[in-house]
C-alpha cells in the first residue's frame, strides 16, 4: 500500500538532510501516511519544499504535518491543497503559524512546609489566621479572593517561579517555541469553514513577517 511504499522515504527524511524537495501530488495518500510523514519531518533540517496536494490526508494527516512545522527550520513551501482538511486540521495550522510563545514553568518549592491533613480537608482557601478555626478559614478565603491580594503571587506570563517560590526570572531561550519558517502555504480546495479560514489568515501575517499573497486558501 501507500504507507509501505512511502516508508523508505520517511526513513531517509529522518537521517538524510540533503533532500531538498518532496512532491507527492495526486498520489492518493491517506491520513495514516500523513501521520508517518509528519513524524519523519520533525527535526528535519534540509527539506525546503513539500507538495502533498490532491491526496486524502484529511484532518489526521494535517494535524501530524502541522505539529512538525516548528521543528523544520528549513521548510519554506508547503502545499496541502485538496486534501479534505476540515476545521480540526485547520486549527492545528492556526496554532503552528502563530507567533512564538514562551513556556511558563512552575517549580514547586522544596522548602514549603508540609500541609497537615486537617488543612487539606478545609480546602485550598484555608490559611491559619486569628481567631477560632471557623474564622481562620473565612480569613484565608478573604485573603485569596480579595482584589488587594499581593500581585507578586501572580507571575508574569513570560517568567517562571524558581524553587523557593519568591524569585522570578525570564524564560530561557530553550523554553521558547521556534517560529514556523514557512513563507508559502497552499490550503485551497479543502473543507475549512469561514471562521477558521479567517483565523488562518490572521495567524499567517501575525506569526511572522510573511507575504499575505503567499497564502492560498
Amino acid at each position: 500500500g501507500a504507507a509501505e511504499a512511502l516508508e523508505p522515504l520517511c526513513r531517509a527524511l529522518e537521517v538524510n538532510p540533503a533532500l531538498r524537495a518532496l512532491r507527492f501530488a495526486h498520489s492518493r495518500l491517506p491520513g495514516d501516511v500523513g501521520a508517518r510523514l509528519g513524524q519523519a519531518l520533525a527535526g528535519n533540517e534540509g527539506l525546503t519544499d513539500l507538495d502533498l496536494s490532491y491526496n486524502a490526508l484529511g484532518d489526521a494527516g494535517a494535524l501530524a504535518v502541522a505539529s512538525a512545522l516548528r521543528l523544520c527550520p528549513a521548510l519554506r513551501a508547503l502545499n496541502l491543497a485538496a486534501n479534505g482538511i476540515g476545521e480540526i486540521g485547520a486549527q492545528a495550522f492556526v496554532q503552528a503559524l502563530g507567533p512564538a510563545a514562551p513556556r511558563v514553568k512552575a517549580v514547586e518549592s522544596s522548602s514549603s512546609p508540609p500541609v497537615s491533613p486537617s488543612s487539606k480537608a478545609r480546602g485550598p482557601g484555608w490559611s491559619p489566621g486569628p481567631g477560632p478555626p471557623d474564622r481562620r478559614m473565612r480569613w484565608g478565603l478573604s485573603r485569596v479572593m480579595s482584589p488587594s491580594a499581593p500581585k507578586a503571587a501572580r507571575p508574569p506570563s513570560d517568567s517562571f517561579v524558581k524553587a523557593g517560590g519568591d524569585s522570578l526570572e525570564s524564560a530561557s531561550e530553550s523554553d521558547v517555541h521556534a517560529v514556523c519558517a514557512l513563507v508559502e502555504l497552499r490550503l485551497e480546495s479543502n473543507a475549512i469553514d469561514p471562521a477558521t479560514a479567517s483565523a488562518l489568515r490572521v495567524a499567517w501575517v501575525t506569526g511572522a513577517d510573511r507575504d499575505p499573497d503567499a497564502f492560498l486558501l
